[in-house]
């Protein structure tokens, strides 16, 4: 996918689009073909390997470890674009104080960016749900990844979150590309430059959300008329 770009990836359930996901996290291995990434193949990858490639992954699920606070969950994704010398006035520490000092700040600058920097010290059950999809995301963010796969991001999110993720998600296309398996159509199709559809493990359309949502295979696989009636209204109500 071009550099820049926001793709999402839709398709009835059992379509296969978390498989797809975890084939190129490394979680699933292919039956046949390649993984092509920036020109590498990368078939047989490990899950964490997948930062020092410049891919980050947020999960269905949160996926936070709810013995660590907000800081230390984030400062998880953080370890990984930790460089040596980065705390440079911190001389006087140790190799290993030095490292936990420079992921706890790479972690704390993206929760400031995310806006929840405040809770950095909370731990991730007492949060709302919306909050604590911030923090998974910030974890998946702080590693400044190349490549962003973000599995149903808005799934439990209120309306007034999930313009915020759209706003979010635009804010992104300067700094990397994103993936996006998501099943609030609304979403897909107010922030995508492009669109695949799959059914069951096929690819059945691919192109411009407009045209994508007017495919009579697509309507017939997914939601039928839904598709065509509901999503173009409020793709273009998220439009404004």
């Amino acid at each position: 996918m071009p550099a820049g770009e926001i793709v999402g990836i839709i398709g009835p359930n059992g379509a296969g689009k978390t498989s797809l996901f975890n084939v190129v996290s490394g979680f699933l291995k292919p039956q046949a073909g390649e993984i092509l990434y920036d020109g590498r193949r990368i078939n047989g990858v490990r899950p964490h390997e997948l930062n020092a490639l410049g891919i980050a992954r947020t999960l269905q699920g949160l996926g936070l470890w709810r013995g660590l606070t907000v800081l230390e969950n984030v400062m998880v994704g953080a370890r990984r674009a930790a460089r040596p010398g980065f705390v440079s006035a911190l001389t006087g520490l140790s190799r290993s104080d030095r490292y936990e000092a420079e992921t706890a700040d790479l972690a704390r600058d993206q929760l400031r960016l995310l806006g929840i920097e405040h809770f950095a010290d909370w731990y991730p059950g007492v949060l709302p749900y919306g909050v604590q999809k911030w923090v998974s995301l910030a974890r998946a963010l702080v590693s400044r990844p190349s490549l962003l796969l973000l599995d149903e991001p808005a799934s439990g999110l209120t309306s007034t979150e999930i313009k915020e993720l759209a706003d979010l998600l635009r804010s992104l296309r300067a700094q990397m590309s994103v993936a996006l398996v998501e099943h609030r159509l609304d979403l897909i199709m107010s922030v995508c430059e492009r669109v695949h559809v799959l059914d069951f493990g096929r690819l059945i359309a691919s192109g411009p959300p407009e045209r994508v949502q007017k495919d009579k295979a697509v309507t017939d696989a997914y939601l039928g008329e839904e598709l065509t009636l509901n999503v173009a209204e409020e793709g273009a109500d998220a439009r404004g």
